[in-house]
């Protein structure tokens, strides 16, 4: 009998029901079960905005926007749900660690400030292990994201942490998961190239989206 491989999911924070009639509210499926008890590895964003709401509780990692006024939020109390932060063992920073970024293509912006430190110190998560985006990787996906764009969109958290994913042996052996993802957002994200990447990739095989 061939082994079971290892599963790590993805949560994003997308709302896990559609709107009806503008007021009515529907559920999506009900994915608690699969990523309680069978994921090995469970990660997850920022406020985690759809925790327990289909997408179950387990959480080993804490992805977490380390730059910019998105980071700041982190400095304050009750930003993170505590029953999150009891149980992860590790953060994931989905910045490069000060990394300079002078491949954007707005130059004239400002060098982004890295707050991981702080959020380190303010939320307690010295015991934990802490990593960051791989510069290079991070990088590479900001120049495939803007050759579909003219403007400037920086690489969401969510396909930055994706993208590792796919990218590093730490998960090699491991079947990927999303759950969580409408690609809809903040307006510096080019979410219609960030959707076609990952469609590409579960044509290809290397994921499966949750729904």
């Amino acid at each position: 009998m061939a082994q079971t491989r290892p599963k790590i999911i993805v949560i994003g924070n997308a709302p896990r029901h559609k709107r009806w009639l503008r007021w009515l509210k529907v559920p999506l499926k009900n994915h608690n079960d699969f990523v309680n008890n069978r994921c090995h590895t469970v990660v997850r964003f920022n406020q985690c905005s759809n925790y327990n709401q289909g997408t179950g509780t387990k959480t080993n990692i804490l992805a977490l926007i380390n730059n910019g006024s998105s980071a700041q939020k982190f400095l304050k109390h009750d930003s993170i749900p505590k029953a999150v932060v009891e149980q992860i063992d590790c953060v994931w920073f989905t910045r490069p660690a000060n990394q300079n970024h002078d491949f954007l293509i707005d130059n004239n912006a400002a060098q982004p400030i890295d707050y991981s430190t702080e959020i380190i110190d303010f939320q307690g998560f010295k015991s934990k292990k802490i990593a960051y985006i791989d510069g290079e990787i991070y990088q590479h996906l900001y120049q495939k994201i803007i050759a579909q764009s003219p403007l400037h969109h920086e690489p969401s958290s969510g396909i930055a942490i994706i993208e590792n994913i796919l990218r590093t042996p730490d998960y090699e052996h491991f079947d990927k998961y999303l759950l969580g993802f409408s690609w809809q957002g903040w307006q510096g994200h080019h979410w219609e190239t960030e959707k076609k990447i990952c469609l590409a990739y579960e044509k290809q095989k290397r994921l499966t989206i949750l729904r």
